[in-house]
């Protein structure tokens, strides 16, 4: 739950209309918009709430404050405002010396309240059916706003009922260019708003949230005996302590007589439990912390006539077996990787233990397991029909350094470089493809299409480049001759000069290979 200044802007241009703030999905936002002026002029101010973004803000219907006059050094707050679930405020003013800031409540969107209906009068013979307070609710609470966008003073109906005629204001006098706030509306469930002006150009949104539960932001104390219909509690109850402690949702402390308990979800038992007769569990059972013993020695039986749906981990490492000698598993069924630092297939003989063939037909060969010092030897291929992931280094042959490994970092099959002593993209400048039209910083091993046909710009080359490092530039719209391109060379020398380089040639198409200090980058032509 977030509460206090939720956000804070200055507008960047005149009269352009920003976004404020955008309620996070799932969360109602209750608050106020506050507007000082901070220029030496009075400004003009306009506020609104949309359904979305930017883009979804009706300015024909959104509006809640309408060219809000302001004087210098002062400041204006609206009256509350409620919007949820990824609708936003946008505001907009005459002047950048202005700022808008966001005081409000973030709450859990648990009935769909927040920015509800806008629209515009429609007629000024009829009323208008504005909203409809939905039947599954009991009560509603919230704001009318009422903007006059057009040049004349306007008269308008407001009706809250079963029928138009039942008015909570009837032809209150809005004058042009000014906001009327209906505060405080309190609705049934089918209650109809009722809305009507004399003229167009006006618009009316409405804000609000149903009062079908009770929201406590803060520790709610309980001196006597509390009696509810139902109680709704996001966050923990305790009862003869003060403080329920982290990951307890009820906590209590004391004798607790129950009678007639039905739990139809997590059950939590931190202490003794003790059961004279049968008991059975039909949902979940969770033991946290502590030791769980069932039965008291080897001669008696634990049946499992249920799925397992969690991991199987021994309290202490490397201290516990998984049968015995004398009482083994039968079959151990994998779908995914076996891990241990030592595996044994050996039936507790010496000797090589052999498992199967890997492959079929003619790449059909062993897989030994055990001999000498090597964890897999193969005296033959070994043949994979699905994928093979190897989450290690590779190396191929008799050497004792890897050669193959895969970058977790980048993504990219690397291979080690004796010569460079540190790990290449196996692509080399084929490892990254990028297609650029304006000034951009690359990294190494990319090879670039740069085009120029809309003007001149600067390819930054990667910074703290190691040797060996390649980079490929390609001319694709041949157009270095008329829009040259410049290669910035991010404090690194090229071909020795402490210069950037300017490329003019028509359909140029070069690798730049990294030297050392005193050269810097050398070109390589392709």
């Amino acid at each position: 739950m977030a509460f206090g200044s939720l956000a804070s802007i200055k507008p960047t241009a005149l009269n352009k209309s920003e976004v404020l703030y955008t309620a996070p999905a799932g969360q109602l936002v209750e608050g106020k918009v506050y507007i000082v002026n901070k220029s030496s002029t009075e400004i003009k101010i306009r506020v609104g709430l949309s359904t979305g973004g930017l883009s979804d803000f009706d300015s024909n219907k959104g509006y809640i404050i309408f060219n809000k006059v302001i004087p210098r050094g002062e400041y204006y707050e609206t009256d509350s405002i409620y919007f949820a679930d990824q609708q936003s405020v946008v505001v907009r003013a005459n002047h950048t010396e202005v700022a808008f800031t966001l005081l409000a409540t973030e709450t859990e969107n648990r009935e769909e309240g927040g920015f509800l209906a806008q629209t515009t009068s429609q007629s000024a013979i009829t009323s208008t059916d504005m909203y409809t307070i939905p039947t599954d609710y009991r009560k509603f609470r919230g704001n009318l706003y009422v903007c006059n966008k057009g040049s004349f003073d306007t008269k308008v109906r407001v009706g809250l009922g079963s029928n138009p005629t039942d008015y909570l204001e009837y032809n209150y006098v809005v004058p042009r260019d000014t906001t009327h706030v209906r505060t405080d509306l309190r609705a049934a469930a089918g209650d109809v708003l009722y809305i009507k002006a004399d003229q167009e150009l006006v618009n009316f949104v409405l804000s609000g949230y149903y009062e079908n539960f009770i929201a406590f932001s803060g520790d709610v104390g309980i001196g006597s005996t509390l009696v509810a219909t139902s109680a709704y509690v996001k966050e923990s109850i305790s009862i003869g302590i003060t403080d329920p402690g982290s990951g307890n949702t009820l906590k209590v402390i004391g004798n607790t007589e129950l009678a007639g308990l039905t739990v139809t979800d997590d059950l939590r038992v931190d202490s003794n439990v003790n059961v004279g007769g049968v008991s059975t569990f039909t949902g979940t059972v969770t033991f946290s912390g502590g030791t769980v013993n069932t039965g008291v020695g080897t001669e008696n039986a634990v049946v499992l006539d249920a799925n397992v749906n969690s991991n199987v981990t021994p309290g202490t490492t490397n201290s516990f077996d998984l049968g015995q000698d004398s009482k083994k598993w039968r079959y151990v069924y994998s779908a995914d990787t076996i891990i241990g630092n030592q595996i044994d297939l050996s039936n507790g003989t010496s000797g090589i233990a052999t498992i199967g063939r890997v492959g079929a037909g003619a790449t059909q060969t062993q897989v030994v397991i055990g001999a000498a010092t090597t964890a897999v030897m193969a005296s033959g291929n070994i043949a994979a029909n699905g994928d093979l992931i190897v989450k290690g280094q590779i190396g191929v042959g008799t050497v004792t350094t890897p050669q193959l490994r895969g970058n977790t970092v980048t993504n990219n099959l690397e291979v080690w470089n004796s010569s460079l002593s540190r790990w290449i993209p196996i692509q080399g400048v084929d490892t990254t493809y990028s297609t650029l039209s304006n000034n951009a910083t690359i990294s190494a091993w990319t090879t670039v299409w740069a085009d120029t046909s809309g003007g001149t710009w600067t390819l930054t080359l990667p910074a703290s480049p190691e040797q060996g490092d390649k980079v490929r530039i390609v001319d694709i719209r041949k157009t270095f001759d008329s829009n040259n391109l410049t290669v910035g060379r991010n404090s690194s020398k090229i071909m020795g000069d402490s210069s950037d380089m300017i490329v003019t040639t028509e359909g140029a198409s070069f690798e730049l290979i990294y030297s050392d200090a005193t050269q810097g980058w050398v070109i390589f032509s392709i």
